[in-house]
């Protein structure tokens, strides 16, 4: 996708230009999207630096993360701490225990963010044609379902 494709649609959900081009240069050094130049950028006392490519697209690793690693619970439990929580209730919620590393509050705490997920893709109101979060989502159903029977047995 070309980068000028990339931004306008980045933009169009609230980013600004140099968020997105940061964004990108981290995704593409972190081996999560490549360049059609297929380089990687140096690292100035600003941050990441360099020219931006005519497009980028993903990597295998990239479609790993999303498609494979993104729906499960180990994921949705460590990025639960790094995501913003816009509804001040469901932030307090997700805060209770936050330290506790007993898995019957961690799986309680990360089925709450998933819900959370759930209602704020619903509240988008242009969905992009590239992203559907119900069916990423729904592709990994048994590593919650592995921690909740592990969680039964163990009450």
């Amino acid at each position: 996708m070309s980068t000028s494709d990339i931004i306008g649609e980045m933009q169009s959900h609230g980013f600004v230009h140099d968020q997105i081009e940061h964004a990108l240069r981290r995704m593409t050094n972190k081996k999560l999207i490549e360049t059609t130049e297929r380089i990687t950028f140096d690292e100035g006392l600003q941050g990441l630096v360099g020219e931006m490519p005519l497009a980028f697209r993903i990597t295998t690793v990239g479609a790993y993360h999303i498609k494979r690693w993104a729906p499960t619970f180990a994921y949705l439990d460590t990025m639960l701490f790094d995501t913003p929580i816009f509804d001040e209730e469901m932030r307090d919620r997700l805060r209770t225990n936050i330290s506790s590393f007993d898995i019957g509050e961690r799986y309680a705490r990360t089925i709450q963010f998933r819900e959370y997920l759930d209602r704020s893709w619903q509240e988008v109101k242009r969905h992009p044609i590239y992203f559907d979060w119900p069916t990423v989502v729904n592709s990994d159903i048994g590593s919650f379902d592995s921690v909740r029977r592990y969680v039964e047995s163990h009450k």
